[in-house]
């Protein structure tokens, strides 16, 4: 199974294809347990298209859950100059797994 998200800037454009854009995805079984960073991936500026004229900055992640399992994703990557972006949390995703 692939996760997937997109970074949106609703300011303006994207950043430039030179600032990395590193999203934590986090996991757990349930809501009883704590959520545990499983992966760190680097979010990539796609081309450009006429729907998107700056690029969308996506990322992409392929898990094998073999249980339930609830994902969610956080971005927090600040360019050098300091705090442009806000801390941005992906909603929950559950993939339930059955045998």
């Amino acid at each position: 199974m692939t996760l997937h998200g997109i970074l949106h800037n609703n300011g303006g454009s994207p950043p430039g294809p030179d600032e990395e854009q590193p999203i934590v995805v986090f996991a757990r079984h349930d809501r009883h347990h704590p959520f545990r960073r499983i992966a760190v991936v680097t979010a990539k500026l796609s081309a450009q298209s006429k729907a998107f004229p700056f690029g969308r900055v996506i990322w992409r992640l392929r898990v094998r859950p073999t249980r339930r399992t609830i994902y969610i994703a956080e971005a927090n990557s600040q360019p050098q100059g300091g705090q442009v972006w806000e801390r941005a949390w992906s909603k929950s995703f559950e993939i339930v797994v059955r045998r």
